[in-house]
């Protein structure tokens, strides 16, 4: 018995530590903040702020939920970019 308890943990670890990915953070890119107080954004992001707008704003709020959120985050991430 204490043998085939050894044995499965064995398995089990194993397949465990096989199974997992490395963590690799993807690095998004952030807007900077200027001594002054302006806001300062890359022309990536602001031509990715455009198109995932364009994106989200076919899905209306009151007819499709949360949809219009989730589109706009899902392209900001494609895009490389913070929401």
């Amino acid at each position: 018995m204490k043998l085939l308890i050894t044995m499965i943990s064995v398995v089990t670890l194993t397949a465990s530590s096989a199974l997992t990915q490395p963590y690799a953070p993807q690095r998004l890119e952030r807007p900077t903040i200027s001594p002054d107080g302006g806001i300062h954004i890359s022309a990536a992001r602001a031509t990715a702020i455009r198109e995932c707008s364009a994106r989200a704003a076919q899905y209306l709020e009151y007819e499709s939920g949360n949809m219009e959120s989730y589109q706009y985050r899902v392209c900001m991430n494609e895009h490389g970019q913070v929401e």
